[in-house]
């Protein structure tokens, strides 16, 4: 689904509004918690590709630079660490500077850490290790993916994508997904559904199918507009877009097998990089996408 042009005014106001939180002294949001700021950065990332705009872009640049010692890691949460890791890939995307993607590479490396046995392999919500929940797999999974496409012949044991199918064959057996077609929120003790709330945070990150499209990145340098992928035209399957819930995911759940939904916007049809005929038409820009990779 593309946002009509006629939005962009509106998309500018929401991203001028969300300025006014941004504390350059802290490099962070005023009233955010620390997964919220990067779900915020991300927004600026997307806005500043999408509009191929500079307004924001000394945001990431002052982010970076502030808390990059501390590598974006939280002393509890992993899934704190996977929605930063994505947000350092996308910069990366932007910019083409390596440094957010070794950075999303160091977060990585961290959550890893939360992996055990437990349940099956998987990792843990905090590093307390005391519960396993669907948000923060999601997340490794997501943020492995994404790394295996940006890291030239990454194969084999320990590689990127084959922790992409570890964690996707134990989401898929966790019973996770219920009978609604739903996630729920996590395990119990005896590691079953623990029935708890279907929240749209998990739902929106993404739902892999078994046969998991994944889609390369545009060349960082030459990169204005994301892909737009539509399930009308498209396999079901892993859809390489944002993990902000806040923009971009809408997802149909009309069976474990679900189809996504990426949504974008255009500017004014004066870009030559967003010339998007119909909902039906897949533009690359120039990229050029991998055969569908097996997860199973």
């Amino acid at each position: 689904m593309v946002v009509p042009g006629s939005c962009y005014p509106g998309v500018a106001a929401g991203m001028a509004a969300l300025q006014i939180f941004y504390n350059l002294s802290t490099g962070l949001w005023n009233t955010t918690e620390w997964w919220h700021a990067a779900n915020a950065m991300e927004t600026t990332i997307d806005y500043s590709t999408l509009t191929d705009t500079i307004t924001y872009r000394g945001n990431i640049f002052n982010t970076f630079e502030k808390h990059k010692g501390s590598n974006f890691l939280n002393r509890w949460f992993y899934d704190d660490e996977g929605w930063w890791a994505l947000t350092w890939i996308k910069a990366y995307d932007l910019t083409g500077e390596t440094r957010y993607l070794d950075m999303a590479k160091t977060i990585f490396n961290d959550m890893k850490g939360g992996w055990d046995s437990t349940c099956g392999d998987s990792i843990w919500w905090k590093k307390e290790r005391k519960y396993k929940n669907a948000i923060t797999n999601e997340l490794f999974l997501s943020v492995a993916a994404r790394l295996h496409l940006r890291s030239p012949g990454d194969k084999g044991p320990g590689s990127y994508l084959d922790w992409a199918k570890r964690e996707w064959n134990w989401f898929k057996n966790t019973g996770l997904i219920n009978s609604s077609h739903l996630i729920n929120d996590g395990l119990n003790s005896s590691c079953q559904n623990n029935g708890h709330t279907t929240r749209a945070l998990s739902s929106a990150v993404w739902l892999i199918c078994t046969k998991a499209r994944m889609t390369p990145p545009c060349s960082p340098r030459r990169r204005r507009s994301p892909m737009p992928l539509f399930a009308r035209s498209l396999p079901m399957g892993f859809c390489e877009s944002s993990a902000n819930p806040t923009v971009e995911m809408m997802v149909h759940s009309s069976k474990v097998s679900s189809s996504a939904i990426c949504t974008t916007f255009t500017k004014p049809q004066t870009n030559r990089h967003t010339k998007i005929s119909s909902p039906r038409t897949q533009t690359q820009f120039g990229c050029t996408a991998t055969a569908p990779i097996s997860l199973d």
